[in-house]
């Protein structure tokens, strides 16, 4: 499949600011065999979701 853009809402962190939106690329979207959780990790440098250790079934890192 080919790279899809997606939009998380975090809600209020702070209250009295507005809700968080976060929107990524996910890179390597494939058809889920199995229901799996999707974790957005956001990070200060410039690399992809290959800089953190890899995750046990069913976490997916993006």
């Amino acid at each position: 499949m080919a790279p899809s853009w997606s939009t998380v809402t975090l809600g209020v962190l702070v209250p009295g600011d507005p809700p968080v939106q976060l929107q990524y690329l996910d890179s390597h979207p494939t058809p889920p065999s199995v229901p799996y959780t999707t974790l957005i990790a956001v990070h200060g440098t410039g690399f992809n979701s290959r800089t953190f250790p890899s995750l046990p079934r069913p976490f997916r890192l993006t």
